[in-house]
């Protein structure tokens, strides 16, 4: 048998870094997928196809008068003037092109839309916030440990997530990243473990609780926790020997939520007394009325 060994943390799952500005095509309302390469809101492009009408069109004055200038049929004066003109469009015409790409909406990665700042037909400035993007798929769990249980943090430990709402479910987790630093008001550290959510059942803000573990031993002796008693800095339990009840001092070791790890004390096969054991004494005369 295997036994664990786990420290047990609340946490609130948040999201794992992933946000952004921008949205897909099916962005209609909160809650509809985004997509990574589709165009959000298509927008009016008159400013770029009258920069282009006037391009071509200095292009083609600037072309005639320079054919002409080489049959001496103009003058440098004119030629020069239409040179620097069809120059001087082609850079505003880029510049066109530029805007118009800055004023087409694209996500920055496939998600979902968490939220939406904007409607058709508002005036949005430069930096405005339009959407906020969420990829739900990657969550994270942000712990506060206290700094004695550093020792026993490793990036890359499995951990075991559980969440009030979800209490049938248990998800499987790693631990990420472990600060550099112990918060000298709380004496915590902050560490983060990443969760898989590919099939979407965890949300954000959701409430839960993480069991990191950090040591794992096998082929072990278990005992429930009930059927431990701690008087005086001792650990003891009651074993049935024949008719009596007799008190067995034990040396505990790993612990879970539910068991003892005994590494002394007892045999596999011992009969131990777990429920009204408090109020026996050694060799306390007993009936066995059931296993």
């Amino acid at each position: 048998m295997k036994h664990f060994k786990q420290i047990q943390l609340a946490f609130i799952i948040s999201m794992a870094g992933l946000m952004g500005t921008g949205c897909g095509s099916k962005a209609e309302a909160n809650g509809d997928e985004a997509e990574k390469v589709e165009p959000a809101i298509p927008v009016e492009t008159q400013e770029l196809a009258q920069a282009e009408a006037l391009l071509r069109q200095f292009e083609a004055d600037f072309k005639r008068n320079k054919e002409l200038f080489s049959k001496n049929l103009v003058s440098a004066d004119i030629y020069e003037k239409s040179q620097f003109a069809y120059e001087g469009q082609k850079a505003a015409w880029k510049l066109a092109r530029i805007n118009k790409g800055y004023t087409t909406l694209r996500a920055p990665f496939a998600g979902v839309v968490a939220e939406r700042a904007v409607k058709v037909g508002n005036m949005v400035a430069i930096y405005d916030p339009t959407f906020r993007i969420i990829d739900h798929t990657a969550l994270k769990a942000t712990l506060y440990v206290p700094e004695i249980e550093l020792g026993k943090l490793q990036v890359g430990q499995p951990a075991s997530v559980k969440l009030d709402a979800l209490p049938d479910h248990d998800f499987k987790g790693e631990l990420r990243l472990i600060s550099p630093v112990v918060d000298p008001a709380s004496g915590t550290v902050k560490v983060t473990v990443a969760i898989d959510n590919s099939d979407g059942i965890l949300k954000p803000g959701m409430f839960g609780r993480v069991e990191i573990m950090h040591e794992i031993h096998s082929n072990v002796l278990l005992l429930p926790k009930d059927a431990v008693l701690a008087e005086d800095k001792e650990t003891n339990v009651f074993v049935v020997a024949d008719t009596l009840a007799l008190r067995r001092r034990v040396t505990l070791g790993l612990i879970n939520s539910l068991n003892y790890e005994i590494i002394d004390g007892l045999l596999q096969g011992d009969l131990v007394i777990t429920t009204g054991q408090a109020g026996l004494r050694d060799s306390t005369r007993i009936i066995v009325v059931g296993n």
